[in-house]
């Protein structure tokens, strides 16, 4: 039996990731950073201010006619599937941190109050940052000889909302700083597909 794979792509436009942790307003605003240099030491997210909803999203459609003279096993599998986050300060101060490559781990997902967090490949920024999921969404249909395939494919993401405390230290003073707010992540969860095979 024949394989035949068909990929759905999506369009997306990634961010460039910020090292700072930028004061807000516009350019008339005060200074407000901080000369000194400081590196993550910790990150803790509240579970009890977390949060999670699912988020639906229309992929483009697929349709196959199978004029073989055996039976071709399609393979659905949208991609690219994007996991993203980002983190919002409560504080209008500006740190100027030296690890922004140091990888952290973000909620994964919340239950009662739980959070299941994710493997150590974050990194602190105010910009959104997008990676590859590492979650497989598959599935497959036999198509006959004569039919056609008509399937609508959609993919479930959780957005997650937690309050978050960010430890830094002072890299001259050995002062430790925390820093608070509000971290976002969207996370696929699964592929919802609808088949449909005529004549």
């Amino acid at each position: 039996m024949k394989k035949i794979v068909f990929i759905v792509f999506v369009l997306i436009q990634m961010s460039c990731s910020k090292s700072n942790i930028a004061p807000s307003g516009d350019s008339d605003s005060p200074d407000t950073s901080v000369s000194d240099k400081y590196e993550v030491i910790d990150i803790l997210f509240d579970g009890k201010s977390a949060s999670i909803e699912e988020i639906r999203e229309v992929k483009p459609s697929l349709t196959y006619k199978n004029a073989t003279g055996s039976v071709q096993k399609i393979v659905i599998e949208p991609q690219p599937i994007f996991e993203t986050s980002i983190f919002t300060p409560e504080t209008d101060l500006t740190y100027t941190i030296v690890d922004s490559t140091k990888f952290i781990s973000v909620p994964q997902y919340v239950s009662k109050s739980e959070i299941s967090l994710s493997k150590k490949k974050w990194t602190y920024s105010e910009n959104e940052i997008k990676l590859p999921t590492e979650l497989t969404l598959r599935d497959s249909v036999n198509v006959e000889p004569g039919k056609e395939l008509k399937a609508s494919l959609a993919v479930v993401f959780n957005k997650i909302k937690s309050n978050y405390s960010l430890k830094l230290r002072n890299l001259q003073t050995k002062e430790i700083v925390t820093v608070k707010g509000e971290w976002v992540g969207i996370v696929p969860n699964r592929m919802e597909t609808s088949v449909n095979l005529t004549e």
